[in-house]
């Protein structure tokens, strides 16, 4: 299922057409032309459309050397004034 594609959806009762318009991993957006609303987007679950999941897997990304991170440095606490010891109380 791709942007553009037509689908038939049940909408009150009747067998509606609709053209995709976004999808996401459990649901997607679809246009539809009502008589009195042209234009309409409708949002519907996969599962109710009874389509099945068609997400393109990302490739894969080579990792990076270990040489280019960066190794992690602590900080150093400062030793506590008065004044927070005051706050503190």
């Amino acid at each position: 299922m791709k942007p553009g594609d037509k689908i038939k959806f049940n909408f009150a009762g009747k067998q509606m057409e609709g053209v995709v318009h976004k999808v996401f991993p459990n649901s997607v957006y679809l246009k539809v032309d009502f008589e009195r609303d042209k234009g309409k987007v409708v949002k519907r679950k996969l599962s109710a459309l009874g389509q099945k999941k068609e997400i393109k897997k990302a490739e894969k990304k080579t990792p990076k050397p270990a040489e280019s991170k960066k190794p992690k440095v602590k900080k150093e606490k400062k030793p506590a004034t008065k004044a927070d010891k005051k706050k503190d109380a």
